[in-house]
């Protein structure tokens, strides 16, 4: 899946501009001289996105950033004292066993 871009307003002139560009002008040019007969579609549309990939990234147009997942932190139990912090961990242990 290709990038995605954040569209402002003026940016399609710049995009049309970009399109008229000799990188994308020898992508198209490439396109129209292969043979789409014996070219597999998937081929095909992988050509076209490559022109209109190149056709952004050569107009500036600003890409749209991902959004982070929130993370949640974990809330660990505190233990103050270091007697009842072994007496749980030996009651969860016996408690595993009896299972």
């Amino acid at each position: 899946m290709g990038a995605k871009y954040k569209w402002k307003q003026h940016d399609e002139a710049k995009f049309q501009a970009a399109l008229t560009s000799i990188p994308c002008q020898k992508l198209v040019a490439d396109f129209l001289n292969a043979d789409l007969n014996s070219l597999p579609a998937s081929d095909a549309a992988q050509a076209v996105h490559n022109m209109y990939e190149t056709a952004a990234t050569i107009s500036g147009i600003q890409k749209s950033g991902s959004k982070r997942k929130k993370t949640k932190k974990k809330q660990y139990k505190k233990w103050y004292d270091r007697d009842c912090l072994s007496l749980y961990r030996d009651i969860t242990k016996r408690s595993r066993l009896l299972r």
